[in-house]
């Protein structure tokens, strides 16, 4: 009887069929995440230089206190309250961090308890600690509070034992003194300036997000916004394809930089500029690359701060502002999707000033290449199979693009995949037409 098998390297003996079998191997290739907003906020509490991630879940069920030491009720955090309407996950950035941290001393010598902020920061004056006696024998209950919350309780028998938490550290030795809500104080915050706002820039340029909203909290627009398009486009340039919201910035002629001058009152709150970039950035993070938020209705929203004649509207559309304005039924919608892109270049067309083709175009951008780095780059031989799975990969992708209705018209032949000049290069040429939504109808009615 033949010999059979499977085989590894040809050094079998005996005559026979040795069959193995293996699956061709496909790159996963999906349309990328999307959801991160990047904002910065006069928080009054927070770490230096540095982001803190703040979700959508920890937004609705109010934990992201021990965070950042607020709630939804201060008017600091409305711009990211505004953004998590629409995005999944928020990168924070503190614009005052650089002021004192508030401390407060309990007891005497020899048993000094000193409990100090672990940031600096005016929140920090809206934290007391108490020492209560516990039920266990010689021990206390020692008691954290942010305002009237508790935050923390820790129970020991020397001060020794405590342990840091969310909000302050402890120091010193001996035993606790029984204390009754013994306030924090001396917490300042750092002036916010355009510095403090380019320190926001650099902290997220090497972080993952899509969005960053750019309120001016009280920094002149004209010292800063003019920073903002060339970091914007040095990003896109390098192939992180971001967008950035900005407070009245129209002339940054970029199709990364999308630029607001309204906000908008409910019932209960007002929601100012620098709040409605909140907005627009979460929308911008989060709206998927298949919708657009051209007539998108701003829920609750009653009046609108700054509204546009019909006359501004237009103009504004012209010079690249995104705005709002009243639907013919009165409620408030955003009039069109667009950027501050107004001249376009020789590689640009008119689509280029829309929202929801740039986030289709910044997504092919992103998912190539993280396809391309993933799976291919010193994995595959550039021979002709390489090329050949490579374009396998971009067709599958363009394909569900297609059946999401972010492209249309494409096939296989729209993709080539051809050597480049060095050994280890390859140049692919595609070709996609980019979808919009319906905005405007043209119709002419014939009466008989």
């Amino acid at each position: 009887m033949a010999n059979a098998g499977t085989w590894n390297g040809q050094t079998k003996v005996r005559p026979g069929a040795y069959i193995n079998f293996k699956a061709v191997k496909s790159a996963n290739v999906s349309a990328s995440d999307r959801g991160v907003v990047a904002i910065p906020l006069a928080l009054g509490w927070g770490p230096a230089d540095k982001v803190v991630e703040v979700s959508a879940t920890e937004i609705a069920d109010g934990t992201f206190t021990r965070k950042l030491a607020t709630t939804i009720e201060d008017v600091a955090v409305q711009p990211l309250i505004e953004a998590m309407k629409y995005a999944s996950k928020a990168l924070v950035y503190s614009l005052t961090a650089g002021g004192a941290a508030a401390k407060a001393t309990i007891g005497a010598d020899p048993a000094i308890m000193t409990v100090t902020a672990i940031y600096a920061g005016t929140k920090g004056n809206d934290l007391t600690v108490s020492v209560e006696k516990s039920n266990i024998a010689n021990t206390f209950d020692v008691i954290t509070m942010l305002g009237t919350i508790i935050k923390d309780r820790q129970t020991v028998s020397k001060i020794e034992d405590l342990k840091a938490n969310d909000f302050v550290t402890f120091e010193g030795t001996g035993v606790p003194k029984i204390s009754a809500g013994v306030a924090l104080k001396g917490g300042t915050n750092s002036p916010i300036t355009a510095n403090s706002l380019q320190g926001f820039l650099a902290a997220i340029k090497d972080k993952k997000w899509n969005a960053a909203g750019l309120p001016l909290n009280g920094v002149s627009g004209e010292s800063f916004n003019a920073t903002v398009a060339p970091y914007i486009k040095s990003l896109r340039d390098a192939g992180k394809k971001v967008v950035a919201v900005v407070n009245n910035y129209a002339s940054a002629d970029c199709e990364g930089v999308v630029s607001v001058d309204q906000g908008y009152r409910t019932e209960t709150e007002t929601v100012d500029v620098d709040s409605f970039v909140g907005t627009v950035a979460g929308l911008c993070a989060g709206t998927a690359i298949n919708q657009s938020n051209t007539y998108r209705v701003i829920t609750g929203a009653l009046e609108i701060i700054n509204p546009k004649t019909d006359e501004e509207i237009e103009k504004g559309i012209l010079s690249g502002q995104f705005m709002l304005s009243y639907r013919q039924d009165e409620t408030v919608v955003i009039e069109s999707d667009i950027n501050t892109l107004v001249n376009l270049n020789a590689d640009q067309s008119a689509a280029f000033k829309k929202n929801r083709v740039i986030r289709t175009l910044d997504d092919i951008a992103s998912t190539v290449r993280s396809t391309f780095e993933n799976n291919f780059i010193g994995k595959v031989t550039r021979n002709a199979a390489g090329k050949t799975a490579f374009k396998a990969a971009i067709v599958k992708y363009f394909t569900s693009l297609q059946n999401m209705e972010a492209i249309q018209n494409f096939t296989s032949e729209d993709v080539e995949v051809l050597d480049g000049e060095t050994i280890d290069a390859i140049v692919v040429n595609a070709s996609v037409q980019p979808l919009d939504s319906m905005e405007k109808l043209y119709m002419t009615v014939t009466v008989n």
